[in-house]
Protein backbone atom coordinates (compact mmCIF):
# COMPACT_ATOMS: atom_id res chain seq x y z
CA UNK A 1 0.00 0.00 0.00
CA UNK A 2 2.92 2.18 0.76
CA UNK A 3 4.70 1.48 -2.24
CA UNK A 4 1.52 1.72 -4.48
CA UNK A 5 1.11 5.76 -3.01
CA UNK A 6 4.57 6.72 -3.07
CA UNK A 7 6.12 4.97 -6.10
CA UNK A 8 3.03 5.97 -8.21
CA UNK A 9 3.38 8.08 -11.00
CA UNK A 10 -0.48 7.58 -11.38
CA UNK A 11 -2.94 10.26 -10.81
CA UNK A 12 -5.97 7.64 -9.64
CA UNK A 13 -3.07 6.20 -7.22
CA UNK A 14 -5.45 6.74 -4.59
CA UNK A 15 -8.50 5.17 -5.69
CA UNK A 16 -6.70 2.07 -6.31
CA UNK A 17 -4.91 2.34 -2.74
CA UNK A 18 -8.63 2.21 -1.15
CA UNK A 19 -9.50 -0.51 -3.58
CA UNK A 20 -6.34 -2.57 -2.45
CA UNK A 21 -6.89 -1.25 1.17
CA UNK A 22 -10.66 -2.80 1.20
CA UNK A 23 -9.59 -5.96 -0.24
CA UNK A 24 -6.97 -6.54 2.08
CA UNK A 25 -9.04 -5.88 5.33
CA UNK A 26 -11.97 -7.27 4.24
CA UNK A 27 -10.26 -9.96 3.13
CA UNK A 28 -7.49 -10.99 5.60
CA UNK A 29 -9.09 -10.24 8.72
CA UNK A 30 -11.99 -12.88 8.21
CA UNK A 31 -9.30 -15.05 7.07
CA UNK A 32 -7.32 -14.84 10.05
CA UNK A 33 -9.88 -14.90 12.72
CA UNK A 34 -11.46 -18.19 11.01
CA UNK A 35 -7.51 -19.88 11.38
CA UNK A 36 -7.65 -18.76 15.17
CA UNK A 37 -11.12 -19.90 15.26
CA UNK A 38 -10.19 -23.52 13.66
CA UNK A 39 -6.96 -23.64 15.85
CA UNK A 40 -8.57 -22.81 19.09
CA UNK A 41 -11.74 -25.27 18.05
CA UNK A 42 -9.62 -28.11 16.81
CA UNK A 43 -6.13 -27.57 19.26
CA UNK A 44 -3.78 -27.38 16.00
CA UNK A 45 -3.02 -25.02 12.98
CA UNK A 46 -2.28 -27.83 11.13
CA UNK A 47 -4.83 -28.13 8.22
CA UNK A 48 -4.40 -31.70 7.73
CA UNK A 49 -5.96 -31.83 11.36
CA UNK A 50 -8.71 -29.56 10.11
CA UNK A 51 -9.90 -32.11 7.64
CA UNK A 52 -11.98 -34.33 9.69
CA UNK A 53 -13.34 -31.68 11.78
CA UNK A 54 -16.82 -31.42 12.79
CA UNK A 55 -16.80 -27.60 12.87
CA UNK A 56 -19.38 -26.00 10.55
CA UNK A 57 -19.11 -26.18 6.85
CA UNK A 58 -19.60 -22.38 6.72
CA UNK A 59 -16.20 -21.51 8.38
CA UNK A 60 -14.17 -23.40 5.63
CA UNK A 61 -16.17 -21.85 2.66
CA UNK A 62 -15.63 -18.35 4.53
CA UNK A 63 -11.97 -19.42 4.65
CA UNK A 64 -11.34 -20.78 0.74
CA UNK A 65 -13.20 -17.24 -0.44
CA UNK A 66 -10.80 -15.51 1.30
CA UNK A 67 -8.04 -17.71 -0.29
CA UNK A 68 -10.26 -16.70 -3.64
CA UNK A 69 -9.80 -13.43 -3.12
CA UNK A 70 -5.86 -12.79 -3.13
CA UNK A 71 -5.47 -15.05 -6.14
CA UNK A 72 -8.06 -13.86 -7.37
CA UNK A 73 -10.52 -15.78 -9.33
CA UNK A 74 -13.98 -14.51 -11.19
CA UNK A 75 -15.86 -13.27 -9.89
CA UNK A 76 -13.13 -11.75 -7.17
CA UNK A 77 -11.10 -10.31 -9.50
CA UNK A 78 -12.50 -6.60 -9.54
CA UNK A 79 -10.00 -5.32 -7.26
CA UNK A 80 -6.85 -5.86 -9.46
CA UNK A 81 -7.18 -4.24 -12.33
CA UNK A 82 -7.66 -1.16 -10.84
CA UNK A 83 -4.70 -1.66 -8.59
CA UNK A 84 -2.37 -3.11 -11.32
CA UNK A 85 -2.99 -0.07 -14.13
CA UNK A 86 -2.02 2.16 -11.47
CA UNK A 87 0.75 1.22 -9.47
CA UNK A 88 4.04 1.46 -10.98
CA UNK A 89 5.93 -1.47 -12.86
CA UNK A 90 7.88 -2.72 -10.02
CA UNK A 91 4.58 -2.73 -7.33
CA UNK A 92 2.76 -4.68 -9.64
CA UNK A 93 5.58 -6.74 -9.99
CA UNK A 94 5.47 -7.35 -6.20
CA UNK A 95 1.57 -7.76 -6.08
CA UNK A 96 1.30 -10.29 -9.10
CA UNK A 97 4.58 -12.03 -7.57
CA UNK A 98 4.24 -12.20 -4.32
CA UNK A 99 0.56 -12.13 -2.99
CA UNK A 100 -1.31 -13.71 -5.96
CA UNK A 101 0.73 -16.80 -5.73
CA UNK A 102 0.27 -16.87 -1.87
CA UNK A 103 -2.97 -17.38 -2.44
CA UNK A 104 -2.79 -19.76 -5.01
CA UNK A 105 -0.75 -21.56 -2.44
CA UNK A 106 -3.32 -21.16 0.62
CA UNK A 107 -6.48 -22.35 -1.82
CA UNK A 108 -4.10 -25.68 -2.79
CA UNK A 109 -3.57 -26.58 0.29
CA UNK A 110 -6.28 -25.78 2.08
CA UNK A 111 -8.39 -26.90 -0.65
CA UNK A 112 -6.69 -30.08 -1.21
CA UNK A 113 -7.02 -31.30 2.38
CA UNK A 114 -10.49 -29.65 3.47
CA UNK A 115 -12.33 -28.75 0.67
CA UNK A 116 -11.20 -30.96 -2.18
CA UNK A 117 -15.20 -32.07 -3.43
CA UNK A 118 -16.47 -28.71 -2.99
CA UNK A 119 -13.74 -26.47 -4.65
CA UNK A 120 -12.82 -28.81 -7.36
CA UNK A 121 -16.27 -30.14 -8.22
CA UNK A 122 -17.40 -29.39 -11.88
CA UNK A 123 -19.66 -26.65 -11.52
CA UNK A 124 -17.06 -24.17 -9.43
CA UNK A 125 -15.17 -24.90 -12.26
CA UNK A 126 -17.94 -24.54 -14.69
CA UNK A 127 -18.85 -21.40 -13.43
CA UNK A 128 -15.51 -20.36 -13.51
CA UNK A 129 -15.17 -20.74 -16.87
CA UNK A 130 -18.58 -18.93 -17.41
CA UNK A 131 -16.94 -15.90 -15.42
CA UNK A 132 -13.53 -16.29 -16.74
CA UNK A 133 -15.07 -15.50 -20.60
CA UNK A 134 -17.14 -12.46 -19.11
CA UNK A 135 -13.76 -11.27 -17.84
CA UNK A 136 -12.18 -11.80 -21.61
CA UNK A 137 -14.84 -10.19 -23.08
CA UNK A 138 -14.47 -7.01 -20.87
CA UNK A 139 -10.47 -7.22 -21.22
CA UNK A 140 -11.07 -6.79 -24.81
CA UNK A 141 -12.85 -3.35 -24.27
CA UNK A 142 -10.11 -2.39 -22.44
CA UNK A 143 -7.71 0.34 -24.00
CA UNK A 144 -5.10 0.42 -21.45
CA UNK A 145 -2.46 -2.24 -21.55
CA UNK A 146 -2.10 -2.77 -17.85
CA UNK A 147 -5.55 -3.45 -17.55
CA UNK A 148 -5.64 -5.87 -20.14
CA UNK A 149 -3.13 -7.96 -18.99
CA UNK A 150 -4.60 -8.09 -15.31
CA UNK A 151 -7.86 -9.04 -16.74
CA UNK A 152 -6.78 -11.88 -18.70
CA UNK A 153 -4.48 -13.13 -15.74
Amino acid sequence: LFLLISESPYSERFVASWYLLGYVVFSSLPMLLCVLYLGGIMGSYGIQSWSDSSVGFGVFIVLAVMFIIKIPLPPFHVWLPIVHAEASSPVSMLLSGYVMKLGLLGVLRFCYFVLSDFVFSYWYVGLSLVFAVLFFFSASRELDGKRWLIFLS
